[in-house]
């Protein structure tokens, strides 16, 4: 079945930090946090979620928030989770799904496999007015494809202050977003200064 390190449905206004949720191995799908169903005001700080992934054709996610809004997700470490063996399997550090004002900051989303599908950093699906702000997304991959951040649906997350190198696809944004704020595309080696403002896409090797 499906295997979840916390799982909270329609449960709102709590505080996780300090939690580990890693190593979950879901015969369908593995989570490392799920956050369902009208689960709002929550605030995940301080944590890691790592290693949970799917034993057969299903997926592997570090954080996922499914129908939650204005959740508040701060200085995570999720990698290394994995899908499964189908072209469909994904793996990813964070997903969110038909949510609204989810904020994600200061995380580093790395070495996420979709094993035989797709690898993602963070996924946004069919949410709104999220703010993705001072992530790292690095070396996310998988056969069918990676990116550092992906929004699926109308655009309108706001978007700002990320690096991105190594994916796969060589690419830390999947599509141009409209809020998005100075999305560079920067070619290694080459030294990139804090004082640049916007996302920071890094094709190759860093020196």
């Amino acid at each position: 079945g499906t295997a979840n390190g916390l799982y909270l449905v329609k449960s709102k206004a709590n505080r996780i930090t300090n939690f580990e949720a890693s190593n979950n191995h879901g015969s369908v799908d593995g989570y490392g946090i799920q956050v369902k169903i009208n689960s709002n005001y929550n605030r995940i700080i301080d944590s890691i979620a790592s290693n949970n992934y799917s034993t057969t054709t299903g997926s592997g996610y570090g954080i996922t928030i499914n129908k939650g809004d204005s959740n508040f997700i701060s200085n995570i470490k999720a990698f290394a989770n994995t899908g499964g063996t189908d072209s469909n399997s994904e793996g990813a550090g964070i997903k969110i799904i038909e949510s609204k004002g989810i904020s994600i900051e200061k995380s580093e989303l790395s070495d996420n496999s979709g094993g035989s599908g797709i690898g993602y950093g963070i996924f946004l699906e069919n949410s709104t007015q999220c703010i993705i702000e001072d992530n790292k997304f690095y070396y996310n991959h998988g056969d069918s494809g990676s990116w550092g951040i992906q929004e699926i649906g109308t655009p309108s997350s706001f978007i700002a202050s990320n690096i991105g190198f190594g994916n796969q696809n060589n690419f830390g944004l999947k599509q141009q977003v409209l809020n998005s704020v100075q999305n560079v595309l920067y070619n290694a080696p080459r030294s990139v200064e804090k004082s640049h403002l916007g996302n920071i896409n890094i094709i190759g090797s860093i020196s």
